[in-house]
This record gives structure tokens, sequence and C-alpha cells, in this order.
């Protein structure tokens, strides 16, 4: 993965020995988080539930000035599901408003890791990433979660958790909260500059879960959606966020944090 061998940080994962926690987390790691049902509040453990990671690393020096290549270490196990990007794609897809990305720098202080200086300084410049153009991102993701709501399909390396869902329910009640959370997350976002990851704190949790449940029928959870959808609009075109992102100065912090990490790993 890379020509030279970085330092890895111990982390403790609750469930899992050392050594499986190692697999998850790359060398060079300067960020990573719980993301998902367990940034969210709604997590609820069983055998349809995973444990989400989400955060960026620092190759090599051979990296970025040699001709080694990497972009990310993606990593699954029982119960838990780790993304770690290495940081420049990061960055980019911070860029592109990714909302998965965004989550990562925007969850509650208890639910991060790992924060390095160089990791540090992504999250004292997280304002930088903030556009209304987040809108039609949030919105695309969620209208790939509404197809997926009522898709029977069950292939891929879900297929036999999505299986039981939709022959329990009729249709995947898990999609369909991540729907719903997705577009309160992105009206928030729109009106205030702000990703409200922890939906207990945001006061929705309840309902999500209940959504998770199976407690909604299919026709309540398209018709909420089709409201926030609205929503999500008329906060687009009332938001006073940026139209666009200052790319020359997130360009400067990308180079900073590049180089940070690279110190800290006593490579520049």
């Amino acid at each position: 993965m890379r020509g030279t061998i970085l330092r890895s940080h111990m982390v403790s994962l609750k469930g899992l020995s050392d050594k499986e926690a190692a697999e998850l987390v790359p060398p060079g790691t300067i960020y990573l988080a719980y993301c998902g049902s367990v940034a969210h509040g709604t997590y609820k453990p069983g055998p349809h539930a995973d444990k989400d990671l989400r955060g960026a690393c620092v190759g090599s020096s051979d990296v970025y000035f040699g001709l080694s290549n990497f972009e990310q270490k993606e990593t699954m196990k029982p119960g838990w599901d780790s993304v770690v990007y290495e940081v420049r794609k990061f960055i980019r897809l911070l860029v592109q408003q990714n909302p998965s990305a965004l989550e990562a720098i925007w969850v509650e202080p208890h639910h991060r890791i790992i924060v390095t200086p160089a990791g540090q300084l992504i999250l004292d410049n997280r304002s930088l990433f903030v556009t209304k153009s987040a809108h039609r991102h949030f919105c695309g993701y969620a209208f790939s979660q509404m197809r997926k709501m009522e898709a029977k399909e069950t292939t891929g390396h879900l297929g036999a958790k999505r299986k039981e869902l939709v022959e329990k329910y009729g249709w995947d009640v898990k999609q369909g909260s991540h729907l719903l959370r997705i577009l309160r997350m992105g009206i928030e976002y729109l009106n205030d500059g702000v990703l409200n990851v922890d939906r207990g704190l945001a006061g929705d949790a309840s309902m999500l879960l209940a959504v998770k449940n199976g407690e909604w029928p299919l026709e309540k959870v398209k018709a909420e959606a089709e409201r926030l959808f609205k929503l999500a609009d008329e906060a687009y075109y009332r938001s006073k966020l940026p139209e666009r992102l200052n790319m020359d100065v997130v360009n400067e912090l990308c180079k900073t944090v590049v180089c940070e990490g690279l110190k800290g790993q006593g490579e520049l």
C-alpha cells in the first residue's frame, strides 16, 4: 500500500481485539470517527446493525513525491464497516458536498476516535466546506435511498440483511429511515450551515427509530419524504450560504494538512 512503513495508532474499539481494531485503521490515519447510526443516536444492536467508521489518512512521502498510489482503505468485519480515505480524496469529497464525508467532520466530539494535529486542522476549518450546493447532493442521496427502499433486489454484500427486512416488512425500513434523516439534515444544513449529525440532539431520533423498526407504513414514509423534498427546495432558495467554495483557500488547507501529517510521521 505504501513504500515505507508508517506509524499506526493504537485504537480501542469495544468488542474488538487490538489486532482486529488495527485492521480497520491504516497507518498514517489523522482522523477517525464513528458515523452512521452510532453517531446519529439510532444504533440498535442486532443482526442488521453495523458500526460505521469514517476517516482520513496521510500516506507516506512516496505517495506525494514518488510513484506510490493510495486512495482509501475499506474494511468490513462482522458488525463493522470502516472507510479511511487518503486525505486529498477526503477533502475532494468534502468539496463535492458528499453527505457521508461531511457527516464525518460534523459528528459530536465524543464520537471522534482519532484526531491528530493534521486532523484538527480539518475540523477547525470545516466552515470552508459549507455551501448551498449541498442541496443537490443531499437530495440526490435521498432519492437513491428512496429507490433502494422499495427495490426488491437483495444482491451484494448486504443482500442477506436486506432480504430479511424486505421479507419481513415488504420494503427496506432501514433505507426509509435513512431517507427521512438525510432530508432533515440537509434542510437544517441549508438553513444554518451546521450539519446536525446526532439526531437525539436534533429531536427526531425516536421518529427515525420508529421508521427503522417498521412502525411506519411505506405510504406514510413516502408522504413525509415528499413533504421534506419540498421543504429542501424552499430551504435552498432561502439559503444564505455561499454559492460556491473558495477553492484557493481549500487548496492551501489541503497542502497544510498533508505537510502536517508528514511531519507527524517524521517524513518531512
